[in-house]
């Protein structure tokens, strides 16, 4: 195999010695495919420098609209997403309390040989929330209206 690479590299030599126009005409190709890449590039970094909004002195109104029209639709998209996310969380939350609720019950009857009290949901989350938490009168000085000194 390797004898074989070794013949194929030399025979590609020979031939790039052999006929001139072929090496001028690959160089050719590479200045030109250069050229070409540098211009994308620097579009590219213009186009970059206008979406940023550090060049947008060198953009037309038309320029300026289709960004604005451009960030609009980007940030519906981001809200929706976002709020595509929200309503996943909830209903995995929801399903955990449903899930924790029916482990509470078995639990009740397995251990105390009782069934809880049936609730619906909301008066579930309110027994749940009023169980855990002591409620204490606190005095501040807040007043509302005008103060009379």
């Amino acid at each position: 195999m390797q004898k074989t690479m070794k013949k194929y590299r030399e025979h590609v030599k020979k031939v790039e010695t052999s006929n001139p126009k072929t090496g001028v005409y690959t160089q050719k190709l590479n200045h030109e495919a250069a050229a070409i890449n540098q211009k994308e590039i620097e579009q590219l970094e213009a186009s970059t420098r206008r979406f940023l909004g550090q060049d947008i002195v060198s953009s037309s109104l038309d320029e300026i609209n289709e960004l604005g029209r451009k960030l609009e639709h980007a940030l519906t998209t981001v809200r929706a997403r976002k709020a595509n996310l929200y309503e996943e969380q909830e209903r995995c939350l929801l399903e955990e309390n449903a899930r924790l609720w029916q482990e509470k019950t078995s639990l009740c009857q397995k251990h105390v040989g009782i069934s809880p009290p049936q609730y619906s949901m909301k008066e579930k989350d309110m027994v749940d929330c009023s169980e855990n938490k002591q409620f204490t009168e606190v005095e501040t000085d807040l007043f509302i209206g005008l103060r009379l000194s």
